[in-house]
């Protein structure tokens, strides 16, 4: 499946940081936050522009491929 191109720039800017967005999301799951707080997180590290809703997609589509 091919990914946007704003998700594609944001694994990027995480795999730059040592990370991956399935670790992203679990670390920010793990702390207790929720969804719509990690979305918000991750924006704020990568810069990367994109909505809640996108996010959740994502989310989605991890847990997809978990299942």
């Amino acid at each position: 499946m091919k990914l946007s191109l704003n998700r594609e720039m944001v694994d990027q800017a995480l795999e730059r940081r040592g990370t991956n967005f399935a670790s992203f999301v679990e670390a920010g799951r793990m702390q207790g936050k929720y969804l719509n707080e990690i979305a918000a997180d991750l924006q704020s590290l990568t810069g990367v522009p994109f909505s809640e809703r996108t996010f959740y997609r994502w989310v989605d589509r991890l847990e997809e491929k978990v299942s």
